[in-house]
């Protein structure tokens, strides 16, 4: 003589595991939506550095041949980001200035005074040439 036994509804057993199979699904979906934030806040840093550095490469170079003065100045933008400005009178090309912008933010921390020890950084480099020489 053989029981049919009709089953109706979870076990104790099968909800913990669906519970658990579930966890893991959010917990992925988490860790994509938090390294999405991440990149997207990167790529925000990014634009706006370079923003920064192509604003000062031009500002320089507005300035004319005549009055740029080689050498270096650095500061901050927004307690954000360390920007540096190198002004450097080329050997080989007499009558060219090499502009090198150089900005750098911190993802933790403090920034420190030099952006090239910075965690990341974009550079610009433009060139100014005397005319009519």
């Amino acid at each position: 003589m053989r029981f049919r036994i009709h089953e109706k509804g979870f076990t104790l057993i099968e909800a913990l595991v669906a519970i658990v199979i579930l966890s893991v699904g959010i917990m992925g979906i988490w860790g994509l939506h938090m390294n999405s934030i991440y990149s997207d806040s990167f790529s925000n840093r990014i634009m706006e550095a370079t923003t920064i550095a192509n604003q000062y490469a031009e500002q320089t170079k507005g300035q004319g041949f005549s009055s740029i003065s080689t050498g270096t100045t650095s500061g901050t933008v927004n307690d954000i980001y360390r920007y540096k400005i190198t002004n450097t009178q080329l050997s080989s090309l007499p009558n060219t200035i090499r502009i090198t912008v150089t900005v750098g933010w911190m993802d933790r921390g403090s920034l420190p005074s030099d952006p090239d020890d910075c965690d990341h950084k974009v550079e610009v480099i433009t060139f100014v040439t005397q005319t009519g020489s």
